[in-house]
């Protein structure tokens, strides 16, 4: 026999003998609710950094969309149904001559080095009313989202001179390094 007492009716809430099976019910749900959240991992890997002022993107406009060497690649693994955004952080433009116009671009070469012909994921352009020294000058926001296939993804900061007659680097800002790197946003 037991001691508890029953302050409802049967089967109720506050059935002490039916509490058994609510809490069991109450697992349940939460586990089902549990499994349904979204998990982010946020950024992936080791961000790509450098110091030293990047490869230098030569004079003239339309210029030669090059590669930042200097900063190389960052390379992470993409689960397919994923969305990321790739961020450009700290990073600086170094202009020679007054009025020109810079385009950062980051693209994505899949398993390979991208080319300036790889997939596009991000762009900004600056202007540079002045010839500045480096790390005088601010790169606006540059991020993108994108959602690459499942499998290794490279991606490099690029540099193009599309306007003016000066050359152009990517530099970092005094005692700082600019860092490119992808951060998990979640299910597509």
């Amino acid at each position: 026999m037991s001691n508890r007492i029953n302050i409802g009716p049967p089967g109720s809430i506050l059935d002490w003998d039916n509490w058994g099976s609510i809490a069991t019910n109450l697992l349940n749900e939460f586990d089902g609710r549990i499994a349904a959240l979204e998990i982010v991992q946020g950024v992936l890997g080791t961000p790509t950094t450098a110091a030293s002022p990047g490869t230098t993107a030569p004079n003239g406009a339309p210029g030669t969309e090059t590669r930042d060497a200097v900063m190389g690649n960052y390379i992470f693994t993409a689960v397919a149904g994923r969305r990321y955004r790739v961020s450009l952080d700290s990073a600086k433009i170094s202009v020679g001559t007054n009025g020109t116009t810079v385009t950062v671009r980051i693209r994505n070469g899949g398993a390979s080095t991208p080319t300036a012909a790889s997939t596009l994921i991000a762009e900004t352009s600056y202007y540079g009313a002045i010839a500045v020294v480096p790390g005088q000058t601010g790169v606006p926001d540059l991020s993108g989202l994108f959602t690459p296939g499942a499998g290794t993804q490279t991606l490099s900061a690029f540099l193009q001179v599309t306007a003016g007659a000066g050359a152009a680097n990517i530099v970092s800002p005094a005692s700082l390094t600019r860092a490119l790197y992808v951060e998990d946003m979640g299910a597509v």
